[in-house]
C-alpha cells in the first residue's frame, strides 16, 4: 500500500506526533515525504500486512494513548472518497455510466462502480476465483501502492454487488499505460495508477475490449458510455514533477482516452 499522507498532515495540524510503519518496498521519495511531514517512519517487514502487524504489536503495545489509523479499512476513509462522486457530478456534463479505480485493500473501491487491480496484487480477483474472502501468499507486482494481500471486509462484501466487475492486468501494461498517459495527459503517474489506464490502452490476452467486457458482464450496453478513471498518484520521483497524491480523471469512449 502507499502510505497515506494524510494522518501525519492531520496529525502536525493539531500539533501531535505521528509514527507510521511502512514495507521495505516504500520509496524513499515517500518515507521521505512522510518525514517532512513530521512523521516518524518506520520500516519494517514485505507487505502492509506485515508492516501493520508490527505497529499494532509492538510500536503500539506500550503507548496506551496511541490511536491506530488504518490505510484503507475504516467508514471514514470510505467516506472521503465517496466525496469525488460528488465533485464529479458538478465537474462534468455527460452523464457518468462506470468509475474505475486501483484496488489495494478497497478504500478507494468502496462506493466506486468498477474495480482494476494488477496480476501480482490482485485480492480481489481472488475473491472472484475463489468465492471467499481469500489472502494472497504474498505481492509480486510492481505497483506497491496496492499491496493489501487481502481487502478490507466490506470491499468482501461489494462483490455481492450487480454493479462490480473486477479486471486484473499484467505489471507490463500497467508500466506501459503510465508512458502512454504521460504522451497523452502530460501527467506521470505511478504503476498502481497504470492499472486503473491499463483498460483503456490494452485489449484482453483474447483480444477484447476490456471496458466493455466489464460493462458486458454487467449486463450493461457498452455503445456511448461515459466511463471515469480514477488516478491518484504521489509516489513517483519529485523530479517528474509531483508535488502529492492528487485525483485525475478522463473518460473514454470506446477504444479511445478522451
Amino acid at each position: 500500500m502507499r502510505p497515506s499522507l494524510e494522518s501525519p498532515a492531520a496529525a502536525k495540524s493539531l500539533n501531535l506526533p505521528a509514527t507510521i510503519v511502512v514495507p521495505l518496498s516504500t520509496s524513499p521519495l515517500m518515507v521521505s515525504k512522510l518525514r517532512d511531514l513530521g512523521a516518524q517512519v518506520h520500516q519494517f517487514g514485505a507487505s502492509w500486512a506485515e508492516a501493520d502487524a508490527h505497529l499494532r504489536e509492538v510500536v503500539m503495545r506500550d503507548d496506551a494513548a496511541g490511536v491506530y489509523v488504518p490505510p484503507f479499512d475504516h467508514s471514514d476513509i470510505w467516506a472521503g472518497a465517496a466525496t469525488m462522486i460528488d465533485e464529479l457530478s458538478v465537474q462534468m456534463d455527460v452523464p457518468v455510466h462506470g468509475i474505475v479505480c486501483s484496488v489495494g485493500g478497497g478504500g478507494l473501491l468502496n462506493g466506486i462502480m468498477a474495480a482494476v487491480e494488477t496480476e501480482g496484487a490482485a485480492s480481489l480477483r481472488e475473491c472472484v476465483r475463489t468465492g471467499t474472502h481469500a489472502t494472497l501468499d504474498s505481492i509480486t507486482s510492481i505497483a506497491t501502492s496496492l499491496g493489501a494481500r487481502k481487502v478490507s471486509a466490506k470491499t468482501f462484501e461489494w462483490l455481492a454487488n450487480s454493479n462490480l466487475s473486477s479486471i486484473a492486468v499484467e505489471d507490463w501494461e500497467a508500466a506501459m499505460s503510465c508512458v502512454y498517459f504521460a504522451d497523452d495527459a502530460r501527467f506521470v503517474v505511478e504503476a498502481a495508477c497504470g492499472a486503473t489506464l491499463a483498460p483503456a490502452y490494452f485489449p484482453s490476452p483474447s483480444g477484447t475490449n476490456r471496458l466493455r467486457d466489464a460493462f458486458e458482464r454487467l449486463e450493461f450496453p457498452w455503445d456511448e458510455h461515459n466511463v471515469v478513471l480514477v488516478s491518484v498518484y504521489g509516489d513517483i520521483a519529485a523530479a517528474a514533477g509531483s508535488s502529492g497524491a492528487k485525483a485525475k480523471t478522463a473518460t473514454t469512449n470506446g477504444n479511445h482516452l478522451a
